[in-house]
């Protein structure tokens, strides 16, 4: 496992972890990855972003699955941290870690995927205009993908149903045996072993052992007692 060490020339404090994750092109019609996105970066009382900020560890957390090329993708944990973080930046990846094994201890739950359903249609329906060029040439890109339905293909973004066994099978990506991690700041660790070429970026490269994890117990956020979304025409 490797972790990398890089000095920006702007004051920034960074930790990004990366696994690498299985292509979901032909799952266009439950994007299961968008669940675990979801679940890691929501800012919910009981979220694992809103127990690393109470730490004071943290202001930021995003999560993302980006397909590379077919048959391959990485999924991106990034968070910014605070000075205290950037000196227990392990601290921060074991409790991610803990978070991600309390999310394989429970099975998928359906109102939460129905919640992000309902509110991906509402995106859908209500978003601003994009400009005729633009939805163009994002129709050209998407009939190069055999995989997504016809019927789709003006509405990708939208989730038609719940995939337990494929959002199940998206975290056991998620896993200490299958990242690399990259801390971004101008002092830490301050022993940078080598330099980029054309840009003479200061970095520095080292394996690391594996994180240990202790007891880390959030409780998923209760459901919205909200009723179901309708439209009419």
């Amino acid at each position: 496992m490797t972790q990398i060490f890089v000095k920006p020339v702007m004051e920034l404090r960074l930790l990004n972890i990366h696994f690498t994750y299985s292509d979901e092109e032909d799952l266009s019609t439950s994007h299961p990855s968008r669940y675990l996105e979801h679940m890691i970066r929501h800012e919910g009382s009981s979220s694992v972003f809103a127990y690393l900020k109470e730490l004071g560890l943290v202001d930021y957390l995003s999560a993302k699955a980006s397909a590379q090329c077919p048959g391959t993708a990485l999924f991106y944990i990034e968070t910014r941290l605070t000075e205290k973080g950037m000196q227990q930046y392990r601290e921060v990846i074991r409790i991610i870690f803990q978070y991600i094994t309390m999310l394989k201890e429970s099975p998928p739950l359906a109102w939460i995927s129905d919640e992000m359903s309902h509110l991906a249609e509402v995106e859908f329906k209500f978003g601003q205009k994009l400009p005729p060029s633009q939805t163009l040439s994002g129709l050209a890109q998407l009939m190069q993908k055999a995989c997504i339905p016809r019927e789709h293909s003006l509405s990708p973004s939208l989730i038609h149903k719940f995939d337990p066994e494929n959002i199940e099978c998206g975290l056991s990506h998620l896993r200490p045996d299958n990242f690399r991690f990259f801390v971004v700041d101008q002092q830490f660790p301050g022993d940078w072993n080598a330099t980029e070429k054309w840009y003479e970026t200061e970095s520095k490269l080292e394996n690391f052992s594996k994180i240990s994890c202790k007891n880390f117990e959030p409780q998923f956020g209760r459901r919205s007692q909200r009723g179901p979304l309708k439209f009419t025409c």
